[in-house]
């Protein structure tokens, strides 16, 4: 999680510097499509382990507490985005923007910014709850289809949902072109989660054929592959445009077997250490925060009258966002977002550890 939002934060660190005219390399293939490889790395990752708790809580209760889930996801999300959207009126307002933000607030009321972005409408600092909307979205509906179906029937939601958001973006692209649903498709991504919901099915099957998988994609050199093709997906060097979204799929399909690789017991990527414990929880405050923490640091730059040309405040630039948003993003987990996830405890059914 916190791999995929420093992505996040470098890919708008370049976006920004386009808007205040300073040199940048936003024109870079990778740089573009960081951000957009990165939100797909939160859904795949959202599905994997959303779909893992609702698995593992209905085979040790043989149900679903609809109620606890929805508590525990309330808890986690709903405190933030608010604070977020409070902090977007205060800085849309002192910008003179709160026009544009108070027409459109409703859409982040209701958890619906997606239909914003669909609209290509950016509202400064908040734009991006765009994938938070989609989130709670996807959470309306999915915890009920775990509910109401066996594994194989949650199994089968899983590639209908794939292969229905594959089709219909590919009519809608054939038959109109980028119009505002095939945008609103495009942003609605229930398809990569869905991706993530069948690394989950896979991860606690004990069939013959999951084994088989998990035995295969974990030989070393399978996992090295992998790591290969999602390092080249991340740098935007292959191309599979011939069916449109198709790169997207295959990309969210690599990121769940490398999910799958990560949480093994020979895995040849370790990634558990203190360090990365702590980037982990506060990466959601590191994607909510990281607009502000670069405005910030731009604005400090350009007080302090560095050169932006310079490779000095090119170098400070990063490094300055980066730390802020990391900042920003502890003292509100620590003294903010740790109060509600002790309220949260006590709605936990399964540990969120696969």
């Amino acid at each position: 999680r916190a791999f995929a939002a420093f992505m996040v934060v470098i890919h708008h660190i370049e976006q920004f510097k386009t808007h205040y005219k300073i040199p940048n390399i936003w024109g870079n293939s990778i740089i573009r499509s960081l951000g957009g490889n990165a939100v797909s790395v939160f859904f795949v990752l959202s599905g994997f382990l959303i779909s893992y708790l609702l698995l593992k809580e209905k085979e040790k209760t043989n149900t679903i507490a609809l109620k606890k889930f929805y508590y525990r996801r309330i808890l986690r999300i709903w405190p933030l985005f608010f604070i977020l959207l409070l902090i977007g009126l205060l800085f849309n307002f002192y910008f003179g923007e709160i026009e544009l933000l108070t027409k459109n607030f409703l859409y982040f009321l209701f958890f619906i910014p997606n239909f914003l972005a669909a609209q290509s409408i950016v509202i400064p600092f908040i734009a991006h709850l765009w994938s938070i909307g989609v989130e709670e979205q996807f959470y309306l509906f999915w915890p009920l289809i775990a509910l109401k179906t066996k594994r194989k029937g949650f199994l089968i939601s899983m590639l209908i949902i794939i292969i229905l958001f594959l089709v219909s973006r590919n009519l809608l692209f054939a038959s109109s072109g980028k119009t505002f649903t095939l945008k609103l498709l495009d942003y609605t991504r229930f398809d990569m989660m869905a991706i993530g919901g069948i690394g989950a099915i896979i991860l606690t099957s004990l069939n013959k054929a999951a084994n088989k998988i998990k035995k295969f994609i974990t030989k070393p050199y399978i996992q090295l592959l992998i790591i290969a093709l999602f390092i080249c997906f991340l740098a935007n060097i292959t191309s599979l445009y011939k069916i449109y979204f198709l790169e997207n799929i295959v990309f969210g399909s690599i990121v769940v077997l490398l999910l799958l690789i990560l949480v093994a017991d020979n895995s040849i990527l370790n990634l558990e250490s203190r360090f990365s414990k702590v980037l982990g929880d506060i990466s959601y405050g590191i994607y909510m925060y990281h607009s502000i923490a670069i405005y910030i640091s731009i604005q400090c730059l350009l007080f302090i009258g560095l050169d932006t040309r310079s490779i000095l405040f090119q170098s400070i630039l990063y490094v300055f966002s980066l730390i802020l948003s990391t900042i920003l993003a502890y003292l509100s987990y620590e003294y903010i977002e740790k109060k509600f996830l002790k309220l949260k405890e006590k709605f936990v059914v399964v540990n969120s550890k696969p």
